[in-house]
């Protein structure tokens, strides 16, 4: 089973692609002049505060924001036009503001050339039924892999801030020890106190913002025993946990005593996706298979060009013409 420090080497992993994506921020926001050098007497300081200390003035001519404007406006006209089409029914787009989160989603796979979008089914005070949101790259972690398909994920998954009461109304199953549990495992300040001992970032990754719980979601793929179930009577072919055995066994017997032919049962061995929430300190708050049709996990990913598993967005390109 998955832990806590599994995630957490995941995450580290991931701490070259977030240095990176925070300079490509600042060059396309006009902060060019940030990167850092050491001068002639060895002291590390930025480009900025070398030329300043040599009397001059850095300028910024911002081709970079502007480029990226230009890109993210075609897209929002081609939406406007009814050019992009969208398999999504007008309710659901209405409830996500889809127009708007593809553009912003756009931008950010310019700068960064990560795109990730978690789409679930649930209820939230703007209504039930599906919601797509857009996640931070920075909040963000999967094991490395080389396929654009993404057909190599084994490990993905994000980090979330929740208030205590909504970590104990999602993970509290309604029980009032259950909740004090949690509750114990925040601690007074909700902040996420007692993460994970690692390398680098830990604090960033274990901690949540002030007054808020840091909850770590992970989807694994797994390998799970399964029972094939041929009921011979009806046509149909069903598949069960390895773990409940004994109810078809159970309903053999019943089969039987019924003169009905029985169920034609054999072992096999599947791939299963599996959701687990952690808290920082590494408690499982709550795992359960994948709910979805589908059968996978909710994120949508893609990141560019993943040539041998490189990120190389386009304003890297222009950086460094």
């Amino acid at each position: 089973m998955i832990t806590i420090r599994d995630i957490n080497d995941a995450w580290l992993e991931g701490a070259e692609f977030r240095r990176k994506r925070r300079r490509h921020i600042d060059f396309t926001y006009g902060r060019q002049w940030g990167d850092t050098v050491t001068n002639s007497r060895g002291e590390r300081l930025t480009e900025g505060e070398l030329a300043m200390r040599g009397g001059k003035s850095p300028l910024t001519n911002n081709l970079i924001r502007q480029m990226v404007k230009n890109i993210v406006g075609r897209f929002r006209r081609r939406l406007e036009s009814g050019e992009a089409p969208c398999r999504l029914d007008s309710e659901t787009r209405r409830r996500n503001q889809t127009d708007e989160l593809d553009a912003r989603m756009l931008e950010e796979f310019l700068i960064s050339g990560c795109a990730v979008q978690r789409i679930v089914s649930e209820r939230r005070p703007g209504g039930s039924g599906v919601w797509i949101d857009n996640v931070d790259p920075d909040r963000f972690f999967c094991n490395k892999y080389g396929d654009p398909r993404g057909m190599d994920l084994e490990l993905v998954g994000m980090l979330h801030d929740m208030s205590l009461r909504e970590v104990c109304l999602r993970f509290g199953r309604g029980d009032a020890a259950t909740q004090a549990a949690i509750a114990r495992i925040y601690g007074s300040d909700a902040a996420g106190a007692g993460s994970v001992i690692g390398r680098g970032e830990t604090e960033e990754f274990g901690r949540a913002r002030r007054g808020r719980c840091r909850v770590i979601e992970a989807w694994t793929l797994e390998t799970v025993g399964r029972i094939l179930c041929h009921d011979r009577s009806t046509g149909t072919l069903t598949r069960i946990p390895a773990a409940e055995s004994r109810r078809v066994a159970e309903i053999n017997r019943e089969l039987r005593r019924c003169g009905k032919p029985e169920l034609s049962t054999r072992e096999v061995t599947a791939l299963e996706w599996r959701s687990t929430w952690f808290a920082p300190s590494g408690e499982v708050l709550h795992t359960a298979p994948s709910p979805y049709r589908h059968g996978e996990h909710p994120f949508c990913v893609r990141l560019y060009p993943l040539t041998d598993g490189e990120v190389h967005p386009v304003v890297e390109d222009v950086i460094h013409t």
